[in-house]
């Protein structure tokens, strides 16, 4: 092979590797975001089911005073 051809190839090569790194570097970096993004969406999840529990309690608390008033008004 012509010293000229290696050189060629040998660039080729360097830039493909080059390419790859960056691409692997931002398939990376939007990993790392979408990871970030999907643990954000829990800990949103994990706060909208205690509110709704939270809610819920309230809710039947205040069923069972109305029940129990009702029921002692009626006695």
């Amino acid at each position: 092979m012509d010293p000229d051809d290696r050189e060629f190839m040998r660039e080729l090569l360097r830039r493909h590797e080059k390419a790859s790194d960056a691409i692997l570097a931002r398939f990376n970096a939007i990993t790392r975001r979408f990871e970030e993004h999907t643990d954000e969406m829990r800990q949103d999840h994990r706060e909208f089911i205690e509110e709704a529990r939270a809610q819920r309690g309230a809710l039947l608390r205040i069923l069972d005073r109305l029940d129990g008033g009702a029921a002692g008004a009626g006695a």
